[in-house]
């Protein structure tokens, strides 16, 4: 019977297994020939090399069907079978992030350690100033779904919880988006907010300036048109509950 020589594939360049491989001298890889760094190189040699690939159409359209269609689909098995891992450790020189690519695996936005992560790129790349309620608002769901479709939304619980995730607590809801319904939790906060916060009064300039407009200019006439019945004085009686009775009788609805 005649015996057939080992091939010693240490004499072979990674490229030459490979190409044996694409010809179908080799049906597959040899077992434990393929590490990351071999991968890494095949990776860029295929889609830089052979295929001379943009940054743009690597992130549209390079996933595992892609790798497989080229020989590699046994490389997912070192990357824990994801894409996006495969191409942050094959071009980390581009910083390719998740939300670029085609797909994103299900339960990336369910961390909002990811969400924040999006967010700080989003601001970022938008040039947006985090402690500037102007350039906050130029945040907007069409943004966010243009750079990584529906699901931070979804899964943050809404534009807002997403925006809170680059601005912590110095930035209010109320400045940002239009609440449809007021509670009386969030309405005492924005009433104090408006006053100790944002006009600074004293108890003085309360019963001096304080009239429907107030609230409508600062953002917070759905609050007094839809939970306090377009009264100045419910407003800050829920607020500060008895201490402005004499203000009682002396607002109209608007001025």
């Amino acid at each position: 019977m005649k015996r057939y020589k080992k091939r010693d594939y240490s004499k072979l360049t990674t490229i030459d297994v490979y190409n044996l491989v694409c010809e179908g001298t080799l049906k597959v890889f040899p077992n434990n020939y393929l590490d990351k760094e071999k991968a890494r190189k095949l990776v860029r040699h295929v889609i830089l090399d052979k295929l001379h690939m943009s940054r743009k159409e690597i992130c549209e359209q390079v996933n595992l069907p892609f790798l497989s269609k080229y020989k590699l689909g046994g490389v997912k098995n070192l990357f824990e079978g994801q894409a996006y891992n495969i191409l942050s450790y094959s071009f980390s020189e581009m910083e390719i992030k998740p939300w670029e690519l085609s797909k994103v695996h299900p339960d990336f936005w369910k961390s909002q350690d990811n969400q924040k992560m999006f967010m700080q790129w989003l601001v970022n790349k938008e040039n947006i100033d985090t402690t500037n309620v102007e350039e906050i608002r130029k945040i907007n769901a069409k943004l966010v779904y243009k750079y990584a479709g529906s699901k931070p939304l979804v899964f943050s619980g809404g534009l807002f919880n997403l925006i809170k995730l680059v601005t912590g607590d110095s930035i209010k809801e109320w400045e940002l988006v239009k609440i449809n319904k007021w509670d009386e939790q969030k309405a005492i906060e924005a009433v104090k907010w408006m006053i100790e916060e944002k006009l600074k009064w004293s108890d003085e300039e309360i019963y001096e300036k304080l009239q429907a407009k107030t609230f409508y200019e600062n953002n917070l006439g759905g609050l007094l048109s839809k939970f306090c019945n377009h009264s100045p004085y419910t407003a800050i009686n829920l607020a500060y509950p008895g201490k402005f009775e004499r203000l009682k009788n002396g607002f109209c609805a608007k001025k």
